[in-house]
């Protein structure tokens, strides 16, 4: 505690400012050892590279989306395991028509923008004007998808990609009837108030 109220003193950060940083960090290391255990047990089942895939589309999907959030390390880690999972092994059974990859990319991104983003409950609440924010790069990272699914269509792991975002969007659905709205009342107030100075 002593290091963060001198790092507070010496830079004149808030009390937010710091629980933001604190929040940070600890999804920074809990995310990086999940991703590494995670890679030895798809390594073990002969899916690393489709693994390294699907990771970096969520990661690069949830960064902004947001989404469910366990409040357990194991329960999180069980709840990545079986989402990595779905993104990839539906796709050595299924193969998706040509249309679909574009039209599901598509659907996902007006999903995503008319729901998200989905923060964790856990972390420090941020201001409309970055929820705004998080909304339109959300949308920017699935319409770069979608542009993926145009201009390669004959990428190898295509349908993993296309897995993994409607796994994502399929979770951010659930996450938000089960909040039912909860954070977007609490930006929405953070609006009004913003409004209001």
């Amino acid at each position: 505690m002593h290091i963060w109220n001198t790092i507070q003193a010496v830079y004149g950060y808030t009390d937010l400012e710091i629980r933001r940083i604190q929040y940070t960090l600890k999804v920074i290391f809990s995310e990086l050892s999940k991703i590494i255990l995670l890679f030895f047990v798809f390594l073990f089942l002969q899916k690393a590279r489709e693994y390294i895939i699907a990771v970096f589309v969520l990661c690069s999907l949830r960064r902004f989306s947001g989404g469910a959030h366990m409040s357990h390390h194991w329960s999180c880690l069980l709840c990545t395991f079986l989402v990595i999972y779905l993104s990839i092994y539906p796709a050595d059974y299924v193969i998706l028509p040509e249309i679909f990859p574009p039209a599901a990319v598509l659907l996902c991104c007006l999903v995503t923008y008319l729901i998200g983003p989905i923060p964790s409950r856990q972390r420090p609440p941020y201001s409309y004007t970055d929820w705004k924010n998080f909304r339109i790069k959300s949308v920017i990272v699935l319409l770069f998808y979608f542009l993926t699914t145009i201009l390669f269509p004959l990428y190898p792991y295509l349908d993993i990609v296309v897995w993994t975002i409607m796994i994502q969007t399929l979770q951010l659905v659930i996450t938000k009837i089960i909040q039912k709205g909860e954070c977007y009342e609490k930006t929405h107030e953070c609006k009004l108030d913003e409004n209001r100075i």
